[in-house]
């Protein structure tokens, strides 16, 4: 009779037991209609079922997890949590959701939100259930996001700079310049007209044309600084040119220029954008590169304007000189960069001891971007 007992108690823990695995099977079925991952861990950790959403996100069959413990897919330093995590749903009926490293079948890593609930009571799971969410791309576009405004914090910052410099620049100019050639303008003419006789000289006229001359002179600079009469007077190309023959000429450098037949009907706006780089990146390679070669590169392809300065100097860190630029007054990068932005452009350095620097950028020349 005894003996008849066992086999009875054996027969009903295994009937029980292909329920129980029968009812996993249904509950993963209905689960497999779900966009996040379920699983059903034992109270032991081991892994019974998993539905089918594993093979999307990690690149296993379902099958192949059943029987391991969820660590041997967690990476090594989130285990601490996952088991903080696994030791609260045990306890108080719930835990997460906590953010792990899901190891996939290639050997690479996604990062996970993860949630779980005791059910080991209920007969339909009898198991914990796990929900698995991949959140790797929404915190890489979080990254992504974050970094973005706070380039745009930093070049906000940089233009309210570079404002004020040329504000003050412009100050300095017409007050020590300008300012100056029309006082003493003023006062020849007042000191002739107050001297006895109603004629003046021919000496008073020729220096106060010397001196109007020398207003017309710095207003002339003035506006150049701001767009580049030869634009206006010749094109780009011709402007181009002109710019690298004239600091050739001052550096004594190497400099060569290569420019594309088509630059005839660049827009405006493009056109300033593209001068005032090659301008920017020529000052900074001629003060900070040690370079005894460079070359400036503009041609058309298609819809964009392909702006390109190289030199063979011996380079540096673009991540870390950016990141430090502004708080060291260099702002000719985030200058540049800013400058493609504005017209929808984009923007790239290249530099390494081995090949110097590459400045690159491609502005829209499309007629939209007039």
């Amino acid at each position: 009779m005894a003996e008849a007992g066992r086999m009875t108690a054996q027969a009903l823990a295994a009937r029980s037991g292909v329920a129980a695995a029968s009812a996993r099977a249904r509950f993963l079925l209905l689960m497999d209609h779900s966009l996040e991952l379920v699983e059903l861990v034992g109270s032991d950790g081991v892994i019974m079922g998993v539905s089918s959403a594993i093979s999307a996100l990690a690149g296993y069959d379902p099958a192949e997890l059943v029987g391991q413990s969820y660590k041997d897919i967690i990476h090594p330093d989130d285990c601490a949590s996952a088991a903080a995590a696994f030791a609260s749903v045990l306890a108080s009926g719930r835990a997460g959701p906590i953010t792990l490293r899901y190891r996939r079948k290639d050997g690479t890593w996604r990062t996970v939100e993860v949630t779980a609930r005791n059910s080991l009571e209920d007969p339909a799971a009898n198991a914990i259930i796990v929900l698995t969410r991949d959140v790797t791309e929404q915190l890489q576009a979080e990254v992504s996001l974050a970094t973005a405004n706070s380039e745009l914090h930093r070049l906000s910052q940089q233009l309210l700079v570079t404002q004020d410099a040329e504000r003050a620049h412009l100050a300095r100019e017409l007050h020590d310049d300008l300012g100056q050639v029309l006082v003493g303008l003023r006062l020849s003419m007042e000191s002739r007209l107050r001297s006895a006789g109603a004629s003046v000289p021919d000496t008073a006229v020729q220096d106060w044309i010397r001196l109007l001359s020398e207003a017309q002179e710095h207003v002339r600079d003035l506006t150049r600084s701001f767009r580049p009469p030869a634009l206006d007077e010749h094109g780009l190309g011709a402007a181009l040119r002109a710019h690298v023959d004239r600091v050739r000429d001052a550096s004594g450098q190497d400099i060569r220029i290569a420019l594309g037949e088509d630059l005839g009907g660049v827009p405006r706006p493009i056109e300033v954008t593209c001068f005032r780089i090659v301008q920017e990146a020529l000052t900074n390679a001629l003060k900070h590169s040690g370079a005894r070669h460079f070359q400036v590169r503009v041609h058309r392809v298609a819809q964009s304007l392909h702006v390109t300065v190289t030199d063979d100097g011996h380079g540096f860190d673009v991540a870390t000189t950016a990141a430090t630029a502004l708080g060291s007054g260099c702002v000719g990068l985030l200058s540049m960069r800013e400058r493609a932005a504005l017209v929808g452009g984009s923007f790239d350095i290249q530099s390494s001891a081995a090949h110097g620097t590459q400045i690159h950028a491609s502005l829209p020349c499309s007629p939209s971007t007039s």
